[in-house]
């Protein structure tokens, strides 16, 4: 079924490129841990949003670039602290929104934390304070968004999270929702844990 998807939809492995995060291993890993269970329909929309905000499923689109793409509302944070400026490929952009189409999968979990933690084995508190900024509601006093985060991971070290903390976790769909800020407030995605 990976075959296909590949040969259908012309992906293409570059194997020029060096880094992890780029390559697409991630995504074939992804893929083949949902057995492909994604719909049809989400890969179609995927490729066409790309498509149209490149100009061309061969060429590349950068951070700047995902702030026009309405599916997902990523935060500039997150979007600059992920990618910076280098180029995003189509196999960068559909391994994140599968990642997020699927938020509470292992894998999807684990591709969040290596675009957030880049290439360390821990996401420290000043990154989540910098991630949730543009989500925290400052004419409310009652949250601090970092300790909530912490609460909810409840990481062995509360200086920093570590992968496997966010995994054990019930609540890693929301808290990938929030660092990526695809959530619309912090309020509201704490307000389910109240």
């Amino acid at each position: 079924m990976i075959a296909f998807f590949l040969f259908h939809f012309n992906f293409k492995l570059d194997k020029t490129r060096t880094s992890n995060i780029t390559s697409s291993e991630p995504l074939l890993s992804f893929l083949r841990h949902k057995k492909y269970s994604a719909p049809h329909s989400v890969v179609i929309q995927t490729r066409e949003a790309f498509a149209r905000l490149s100009g061309c499923i061969d060429s590349f689109l950068y951070a700047s670039d995902m702030q026009e793409y309405k599916r997902f509302e990523f935060s500039r944070q997150f979007l600059n602290h992920a990618f910076g400026s280098r180029p995003l490929y189509y196999s960068d952009f559909s391994l994140l929104v599968y990642s997020l189409e699927y938020p509470t999968s292992p894998s999807s979990i684990k591709n969040i934390f290596r675009l957030i933690a880049k290439d360390r084995d821990w996401i420290d508190v000043e990154t989540l304070q910098y991630l949730v900024e543009p989500l925290c509601d400052w004419h409310t006093p009652k949250y601090d968004p970092v300790c909530e985060i912490l609460d909810m991971i409840n990481p062995q070290e509360r200086s920093r999270v570590v992968l496997k903390d966010l995994l054990v976790t019930t609540l890693a769909g929301q808290i990938v929702e929030i660092l990526t800020g695809t959530t619309t407030s912090i309020s509201n995605a704490f307000s389910t844990t109240d």
